[in-house]
């Protein structure tokens, strides 16, 4: 995987950066994860992206240690 920079709307890869891995949840996961953030909110709409961003890596966190 490369890195990319950005400079002057620029978009420049940098061949240099090292691959990361990356550990993939399932949806099924995530979406079960984002339900639970979303009841400890007390059930208010309105967060859903942030709900499911932060389940995301919510998941993926606790599967790299």
């Amino acid at each position: 995987m490369s890195a990319i920079k950005r400079r002057n709307n620029v978009v420049k890869l940098n061949r240099r950066a090292e691959p990361r891995e990356v550990s993939d949840p399932g949806i099924e996961m995530i979406r079960k994860r984002s339900d639970e953030r979303f009841l400890a909110r007390g059930a208010t709409h309105g967060a859903d992206l942030t709900d499911w961003l932060e389940a995301e890596q919510d998941l993926r966190t606790a599967s790299q240690r």
